[in-house]
């Protein structure tokens, strides 16, 4: 069975974080948590860059990526497998996730320090749900 974004947007509720797992043009991998995908279009999600030192180089090296999911209410996992097709520094995504973030650094006394560089736009060129172990690949 073939899935789409509208199959699992309650993960993109941001209740539970997700992880990104992504691997530099030699093949080593780097894996970060993120606290929210964010929903762009039916073909679209984005991430916010804020702490991914490495994965933005690795990025920059190999525009794929995996991203694995949670639905909240099921608790079933999902992989998101993704190609890097734009990075935006304005604009409305860039906007939404901005006034989110500046929301959480306020209510945190953290300002300053949740600082968006820029989102991640990115093509999801499938989703299948995990069942047992989370494996990448």
């Amino acid at each position: 069975m073939t899935m789409t974004l509208a199959d699992i947007m309650e993960c993109f509720d941001g209740w539970i974080p997700a992880t990104m797992v992504t691997a530099s043009a030699d093949g080593v991998p780097n894996i970060n948590n993120v606290s929210k995908v964010d929903y762009v279009d039916p073909t679209h999600v984005a991430l916010s860059r804020q702490f991914f030192r490495k994965s933005a180089k690795n990025l920059d090296e190999n525009p794929r990526a995996i991203i694995l999911s949670t639905a909240p209410s099921t608790n079933r996992n999902f992989k998101l497998h993704v190609r890097l097709e734009r990075t935006e520094t304005s604009g409305p995504v860039f906007d939404q996730m901005k006034i989110r973030i500046d929301a959480i650094a306020s209510l945190t006394g953290m300002e300053g320090v949740f600082k968006l560089e820029a989102a991640y736009v990115f093509l999801v060129e499938s989703v299948e749900e995990v069942v047992g172990a989370l494996v990448t690949g």
